[in-house]
């Protein structure tokens, strides 16, 4: 028998841990669309002193302290900027006591900052305790005057002004075991977690240096222990991690007045952390990164993202469900939303299109298949009988009875709801006409559109009867896609539908066009703004009449579905993108990010307890205004705007940020006025152009607004001056008048002189012409002496081209003349002298035939160096090239001065005349550099295209300037060379600086 009890009781244990597998699978799956929309980071570039964090905690005035890694600073954030201070320690934590002092700890005890008026310019004090500080696990400033915190085996207590610390409890007396970790609880006093439970401990109100301890251990049954990461919720609930004998993992529990329980484990991984959010959410923190929301029975994964990654270090929570990350990546701060879909909602994420409130204030919305009640305190949830299904488009779909009984319109009949018996009964009409919309009516009933064919008629019924108010037979006006009725206080009745906005008015009905004013194609919506005007929303705009013209109000809103008043005046308007408030002449709206479900809004309602609801196409949201209550700041950068303003205006730039960017700075609105005109409607511009403003000094101010309408209290101001218009300027009048008078006085003066002028300027005419007459002789004789000077050039430089053809045949002739005749007459006389001394016995005769054949070889040698300078034979023997390499070589044995020649194609062959004058044009340029360069080397470049053959000589010497000194540089060798090249239609090109050498460019053409 105790056999089967043991198997009996592992069986149960065993289907218990799959159940919780199963569970924990089902329940954590991620879904990242449903990620709340409200977070927010820091890092370096946002004024971090480095974006690691490891130490985050919120002060009681509401600033946050974060302290980093190996950095000399911690941060120091207050919603709008981040101060640093000097650091305490790598990662140590930072607190901040009840009187604004902040402490933190080192190895031997505890450290205060102590700063005078700039908290940026302190110093920590350390306060050695004993024994010291190494084994603190957990410390807080719990008062002005004392520090609590704890070791493994007790806790104790530090009186900073008296420097005493006391043992307050002892680990081995109490139920706990060790000591594990200790928070400050929000209703004063502490937490601390032990290996065995919970205990609270604070001081005796009466007497603060009296202690009341009070224990929790855990429960058995849970098989859990090691209680760690303690967090307190708002609501005083607990939540910490404990290891699960059971499991063998660590696991959240809960802990609300004095009750355990485990409310999340993952047979899979461990729990590292987790805490409360706002009305029943919890979040969950698992390593490696992974978090957690847990809402409405879901559970979400959080997206990863930069700040979201690595290693959490810190955390802090807040009342509301916000809280702080300190991670290695970064700070991160999370604040639930504006718009909230409402805990352990049914079916969160269906269409929700209509909203009612019946008689108990209970609220009522209409589903496609189900209608939810909440009475604000538990939901309920009514499947609609099989085959019903509500009309999604259709705001106006359910309404209440005079008997209370809900009226719902589905796709196929009348459903009546009772809600105290929950039924659903089908009514169908009488005469088998279709119903195909319902609208809320008066006191006697709601009113019915009816259909028969082309026939129409609006009814009223009371839950019993059905009464005809009006009919039309031909469907002119009416059709099927009615989407609204409303009723005036004369008794017109207004129909909106898609094929636009019929009146029915002293018996006649109209349908206004364009040119009545109504624009749009579609009506959806009908609202009263007051006694006279309406507000009618349709495909994209709203448009206001008022009895007689209609006026655009607002455009770009993509279906207006819904539209209400609000207690305070504003109107909110359920649009296809988002939902829009309009109060005090500004509009603005709110969207996912402000923690809509879906931009597409069905409807908008305002219950009697005040709250307002938005129906989506994603669930529904309730409005919490107090979620956010921090108003922005507004700045004017002076940087980017002047102080003296033109008199054609300027603009002027400004810029705004929400505390802690709870709206983000792209998404506020800004109001401005000039000096005290009124303010304007609030806007998403954030530059303002200025004009027509009269000369002097003015203000302008601007003031910001975030999507929950909290509006900066002090508006930024910025006082710059008007420059008056130059010719309106005192000094400018006084010149003008001054110039008026001189003016009138050079008029006079200039009539009086003005006959005498006539008769000088006749004078002086006659004496200008003949003048000219005389100019236009000279003129004649200068152009025929220039004439005459043009054609002696021309003769002139016939004659020089000639005497230069003369020179290089007489040159020729020379050079022929030498070698032939006198060069092979020395050459005989040596050969005949070498024989002669080669019979000759004598030594003092063979010495004196040396010497004469020396000379006489001297004087061979000279011959043929004049002969090369004449003209050297090997130009006509062997060619130019050969020629140039001999010239070359010649200048450098008797010069020292290297050339390097560079030739790139063989010289074709050319007339006797053209090879002569190029050898001579390079003898000549290659003599300059001799004569006048200075260096030891040059350059020599010919080259040959089909145009003609073009010479380059460089060097890198002394150079010169052409321009100035033409005479010392180009001598009458080089004047020979142009008047030949000009004669044969080349070109000579010098280019030359001092110090920066001389390049010379022959181009010599074919002919």
């Amino acid at each position: 028998m105790n056999e089967l009890l043991f198997v009996f009781k592992q069986l149960i244990k065993s289907v218990w841990i799959v159940f919780f597998f199963l569970f924990s699978l089902i329940s954590i799956q991620p879904s990242l669309a449903q990620t709340p929309p409200h977070w927010r980071f820091w890092l370096a570039e946002n004024g971090l002193r480095e974006s690691c964090s490891n130490a985050v905690f919120v002060a009681p005035d509401g600033h946050v302290l974060v302290n980093h890694g190996h950095v000399d600073q911690m941060s120091i954030l207050d919603g709008y900027t981040v101060a640093n201070i000097p650091s305490p320690g790598v990662g140590v934590p930072v607190y901040e006591s009840p009187s604004g002092e902040i402490w933190s700890v080192f190895g031997d005890g505890f450290q205060k900052y102590e700063y005078e008026r700039d908290i940026t310019d302190g110093r920590w004090i350390r306060y050695p305790i004993q024994p010291n500080g190494s084994s603190i696990l957990s410390f807080f400033p719990i008062s002005d005057n004392q520090i609590w915190y704890i070791h493994a085996d007790r806790m104790m207590r530090y009186h900073c002004d008296a420097h005493q610390t006391q043992v307050m409890v002892n680990a081995v007396e109490t139920k706990l075991g060790s000591f594990i970790d200790m928070i400050h609880s929000r209703e004063g006093g502490i937490w601390i977690a032990g290996i065995h439970g919970l205990a609270r401990g604070q001081s005796d109100e009466t007497d603060s240096d009296s202690f009341v301890w009070k224990e929790y251990v855990l429960p058995q049954t849970l098989q859990i222990s090691n209680l760690n990461h303690l967090q307190e919720c708002d609501t005083g609930i607990l939540f910490a991690t404990a290891f699960s004998s059971e499991f063998q993992r660590h696991v959240l529990i809960q802990f609300t007045d004095g009750e355990w329980k485990i409310v999340f484990t993952d047979p899979q991984n461990d729990v590292a952390a987790g805490w409360g959010g706002f009305q029943g959410q919890f979040w969950i923190f698992q390593n490696p990164f992974a978090l957690f929301f847990h809402e409405n029975h879901h559970c979400s994964r959080v997206e990863t993202t930069k700040v979201l990654s690595r290693d959490l270090i810190d955390l802090h929570t807040q009342p509301n469900g916000i809280f702080w990350m300190a991670t290695s990546e970064g700070l991160a701060r999370y604040a639930p939303a504006t718009w909230r879909t409402p805990a352990n909602m049914p079916r969160p994420d269906t269409v929700v299109h209509a909203i009612r409130e019946d008689q108990t204030d209970a609220v009522w919305f209409a589903m496609k298949d189900h209608l939810a009640c909440w009475d604000h305190e538990n939901w309920t949830l009514h499947l609609l009988p099989p085959g019903h299904q509500t009309q999604e488009l259709l705001t106006e779909d359910m309404t209440f009875l005079p008997d209370g009984q809900i009226a719902l319109l589905s796709t196929n009949d009348l459903l009546l709801f009772h809600p105290q018996t929950g039924q659903f009964k089908t009514v169908r009409h009488p005469e088998s006409w279709k119903i195909s919309l319902l609208s809320s009516g008066d006191k006697e009933g709601i009113w019915l559109l009816c259909s028969k064919g082309s026939q129409f008629r609006l009814e009223q019924y009371n839950g019993r009867d059905f009464r005809t108010i009006l009919a039309h037979e031909s469907g002119q006006f009416f059709d099927e896609n009615i989407r609204h009725i409303y009723r005036n206080r004369d008794g017109d009745f207004w129909f909106a539908g898609l094929n636009g906005l019929v009146r029915y008015q002293n018996g006649h009905f109209h349908r206004f066009v364009p040119s009545d004013g109504y624009t749009d194609s579609a009506a959806y919506c009908i609202h009263p703004i007051d006694e006279k005007n309406i507000w009618v929303g349709g495909r994209d705009c709203i448009f206001e009449y008022d009895g007689v013209n209609w006026s655009l109000v607002q455009s770009g809103l993509d279906s207006v579905r819904s539209m209400i008043t609000a207690r305070d005046g504003s109107v909110w308007v359920a649009s296809g993108v988002g939902l829009h408030r309009f109060h005090e002449n500004s509009w603005m709206t709110n969207s996912f990010e402000d923690g809509l479900p879906n931009a597409a809004v069905f409807e908008v309602y305002e219950d009697r307890r005040g709250n307002l609801w938005a129906g989506t196409s994603s669930g529904v949201s309730l409005y919490h205004r107090d979620a956010d209550l921090d108003a922005p700041e507004t700045w004017i950068p002076p940087e980017k705007n002047s102080r003296e303003v033109a008199p054609a205006g300027a603009q002027f730039f400004f810029q705004g940020m929400d505390k802690w960017r709870y709206t983000q700075s792209e998404r506020l609105l800004f109001s401005h006025r000039f000096d005290q005109e009124p303010w304007t409607p609030f806007s998403k511009d954030t530059v303002v152009s200025a004009h027509h403003l009269s000369p002097g000094p003015h203000t302008f101010a601007v003031k910001a607004m975030d999507r929950n309408w909290n509006i900066d209290p002090t508006p930024a101001e910025y006082p710059f001056i008007v420059l008056r218009s130059w010719y309106k300027e005192p000094f400018f009048l006084v010149i003008l008048t001054l110039g008026t008078i001189l003016s009138i006085f050079s008029l006079r003066l200039h009539l009086s002189h003005h006959r005498n002028l006539g008769r000088l300027i006749a004078v002086r005419t006659a004496d200008l012409k003949r003048a000219n007459e005389k100019l236009q002789e000279d003129a004649n004789e200068i152009k025929t002496a220039y004439e005459q000077v043009l054609s002696y050039q021309t003769q002139l430089q016939m004659l020089a081209s000639e005497l230069s053809l003369v020179e290089e045949r007489e040159r020729r002739r020379l050079a022929v003349d030498l070698h032939d005749g006198i060069g092979q007459t020395l050459v005989l006389a040596i050969i005949k002298l070498e024989a002669l001394q080669s019979s000759l016995a004598s030594h003092e005769e063979s010495d004196d035939l040396e010497k004469i054949k020396n000379l006489i070889d001297q004087t061979l040698q000279n011959s043929r160096t004049l002969t090369l300078e004449l003209c050297p034979s090997i130009l006509y023997e062997v060619g130019l090239e050969a020629a140039i390499e001999q010239l070359v070589d010649q200048i450098h044995a008797q010069h020292g001065i290297r050339i390097e020649t560079r030739i790139d194609l063989p010289i074709p062959q050319a007339p006797d005349d053209l090879r002569y004058f190029l050898f001579r044009a390079i003898r000549e340029l290659l003599m300059n550099v001799v004569k006048h360069a200075h260096v030891q080397t040059a350059a020599l470049t010919v080259t040959c295209d089909a145009s003609g053959i073009t010479i380059c000589v460089h060097d890198a010497g002394i150079g010169f300037d052409p321009h100035a000194q033409p005479a010392k540089t180009v001598g009458f060798g080089l004047f020979s060379i142009r008047e030949r090249l000009t004669q044969i239609g080349g070109n000579m090109k010098v280019e030359s600086k001092p110090d920066k050498g001389t390049s010379i460019i022959l181009k010599v053409p074919f002919y």
